[in-house]
């Protein structure tokens, strides 16, 4: 049990320690939002098919596309009721995923990892950088499997890769970020008490 609250601790520490407040104007310049996770983000985009437009602004399938909740998650919320101008959105999340299949494997068809390789292979010539917010929401999976393997230092090698993933997309360009974590100590798993 002590191994699996220095996990939590750690993977909530780390997303509070690098969050930092985006300015308000950065709604009103963002056009396209770019989602990398696991089912807290999935829905059901297969960059392959339809992408985002103005008729169908998180590409295929349409609102509310395939969620763990059956109706809109975050991303949909984000995309069509939370803003006041279109945002075309590009959500590569799959239900499942970890940071990477080579650190924790996952039953999932795309970890982070390949999620960032599937962007660069359909979408980045495609989107112009400067109107672009990426979003990560990723690291429950991963957590859970240091947990049950007794192995911490899993931890320590998604968080590194997370960071290489983060650094690719800065790489190509992008410039604005936000990064989101797992529950922290007090309510892990949504758990109340």
């Amino acid at each position: 049990m002590k191994l699996f609250h220095l996990c939590l601790l750690l993977a909530a520490g780390l997303g509070e320690a690098f969050a930092s407040p985006v300015a308000a104007m950065a709604a009103q310049t963002t056009k396209n939002l770019l989602v990398f996770g696991d089912s807290y983000s999935t829905v059901g985009f297969w960059p392959g098919g339809q992408l985002p437009s103005a008729s169908s602004p998180i590409g295929n399938p349409g609102l509310p596309g395939q969620t763990t909740s059956a109706g809109l998650n975050w991303v949909g919320h984000v995309t069509s009721t939370l803003n006041t101008s279109l945002i075309l959105t590009y959500d590569f999340a799959y239900s499942g995923a970890t940071v990477d299949k080579k650190i924790v494997n996952s039953w999932a068809q795309y970890s982070m990892s390949e999620q960032v390789d599937l962007y660069k292979q359909y979408v980045a010539p495609k989107i112009t950088k400067a109107d672009a917010l990426v979003a990560f929401w990723i690291g429950i999976n991963d957590v859970g499997e240091a947990f049950w393997s007794k192995k911490s230092a899993l931890v320590t090698e998604c968080v590194n890769r997370y960071f290489e993933l983060l650094q690719v997309l800065v790489n190509d360009g992008y410039s604005k970020f936000v990064l989101l974590s797992i529950p922290g100590k007090p309510r892990p798993f949504g758990k109340e008490k």
